[in-house]
């Protein structure tokens, strides 16, 4: 009779424990979502980055050769082009010996 109890102990606890994981498996589905879409938000942040740094080294390029094929722009695009090459250090500083 002492062991039927002990064994029925035992599978009660074992019961309330499965019971406990159930209810938090609605919760680490959502922790799971949670953790996709913030993948998601990264690839796409990065992506996004990788163009605008693209497109910003193309304008200063295009930059480049506006002051190469236009003597007098220069004074004047000499303030973008400092602005534009230090704004694109800072973005990627490994880059900046490039130029």
């Amino acid at each position: 009779m002492e062991g039927l109890k002990r064994k029925r102990d035992s599978v009660l606890a074992e019961l309330k424990d499965l019971a406990k994981h159930r209810r938090k498996e609605p919760e680490l589905q959502n922790l799971k979502s949670q953790i996709d879409g913030l993948e998601h938000r990264l690839r796409y942040s990065t992506k996004d980055k990788e163009t605008t740094v693209r497109d910003h080294f193309q304008l200063y390029d295009f930059l480049i050769k506006i002051q190469s094929l236009h003597p007098l722009a220069i004074p004047q695009s000499t303030v973008v082009h400092s602005r534009l090459f230090n704004y694109l250090a800072c973005m990627l500083p490994e880059l900046n010996n490039d130029y």
